[in-house]
């Protein structure tokens, strides 16, 4: 068909139906348009929601693994700091008795006596330890 058919076609009123007309079909395709319009919105509304919620639980969860990794480290440095304190400890305490690591005793011989009980467990608070 040539285009001046179409016109002559649409003219005449044998054309596809105008928009305006009122007709069954035209109202049953403008109220399709208009659901399809509204559940297309709603589809994406809890696409983008969906995606947010997805992001935000991304976010926690790097937030959270940081703060683990970061209280890992914290109780690891605390546990050498604590090691190391209780060396120090020893040595003092040794070398306030007068024990010379060259006496034949070892450096550490009667504070190591003395704080035995604290051994079986490093959480315990401090001064808590039998004496």
């Amino acid at each position: 068909m040539a285009a001046a058919e179409l016109v002559g076609l649409s003219a005449t009123g044998s054309g596809p139906p105008a928009l305006d007309d009122g007709s069954p079909s035209t109202v049953a395709i403008t109220v399709l348009a208009a659901v399809m319009t509204v559940m297309t919105g709603a589809a994406l509304r809890e696409r983008d929601a969906a995606h947010r919620r997805a992001r935000e639980d991304a976010e926690r969860a790097a937030v959270a693994a940081v703060n683990a990794e970061r209280t890992r480290l914290v109780r690891e440095f605390h546990d050498l700091l604590g090691h190391d304190l209780a060396v120090v400890n020893l040595l003092v305490e040794s070398l306030r008795a007068g024990v010379s690591p060259g006496a034949g005793v070892s450096p550490g011989a009667r504070p190591r006596r003395r704080w035995r009980p604290c051994t079986g467990s490093a959480r315990r608070p401090p001064g808590t330890c039998a004496r």
